[in-house]
């Protein structure tokens, strides 16, 4: 998996690639907890490039979440994958994360 952080005027974009497994969630998760302690208010993940991801990566996600909760920051899911959409649908977390189809969209979206 290979994270590729960008900044706009007002979010943080992270671009993943690859597979998120319980071998590589943690750097997902560190890099996440990076941006929010940086103070980013909006963070926009990319996850178009992403064709699997175990239930250690919907942890991450839960456990990022949270921690936007607590710092009044906002998350969304942009772009995902059939699979990755499969596993967020199943988990009940397509109701929990904002999801857009792309990132025009999330910054309209994401406040």
């Amino acid at each position: 998996m290979e994270i590729n952080i960008s900044e706009e005027a007002d979010a943080v974009i992270l671009d993943i690639d690859g597979r998120i497994t319980m071998l590589n969630s943690h750097e997902l998760l560190e890099a996440l907890k990076k941006q929010l302690k940086c103070g980013a208010a909006r963070i926009m993940i990319l996850l178009d490039k992403v064709d699997y991801m175990d239930s250690s990566g919907v942890g991450v996600l839960i456990t990022a979440m949270k921690l936007a909760r607590k710092g009044n920051a906002n998350i969304a899911l942009v772009s995902l994958t059939r699979r990755v959409k499969q596993v967020m649908e199943m988990s009940g977390l397509g109701q929990v994360f904002p999801v857009f189809e792309d990132l025009e969209s999330a910054r309209a979206g994401l406040n």
